[in-house]
């Protein structure tokens, strides 16, 4: 079990709960965090008009083409894994502008 603060805009490895009651490991990007909780968006591979492209992977710490699905989740400590990275600045600009546009707000 990790800890420690997680940075905002940093990158882990995590397990994600689903509804049904299952789970999976994935990446996911901490948003906030709240020292019992963090906030994070979810990575996928699946290409989609609504999400947002990942420009630099090296970065971040992924190994293939991602996007952000701007659909938060809560984690608790417990399910953060590993670090893989931290996402670069322009692609903290290009998230913070997509969620402020009206085309993200409208959906």
């Amino acid at each position: 079990m990790i800890t420690d603060r997680k940075d905002q805009w940093s990158v882990w490895w995590a397990y994600v709960k689903h509804d049904d009651g299952g789970g999976k490991e994935r990446p996911v990007i901490v948003a906030m965090d709240y020292m019992h909780a963090c906030s994070c968006f979810l990575i996928t591979s699946k290409k989609h008009a609504r999400r947002y492209k990942i420009k630099d992977l090296t970065s971040a710490g992924l190994p293939k083409e991602s996007w952000v699905s701007f659909e938060r989740i809560d984690l608790t400590p417990n399910n953060f894994l590993y670090r893989m990275g931290t996402i670069c600045e322009s692609d903290i600009v290009g998230l913070q502008t997509w969620l402020r546009s009206s085309s993200f707000n409208s959906y």
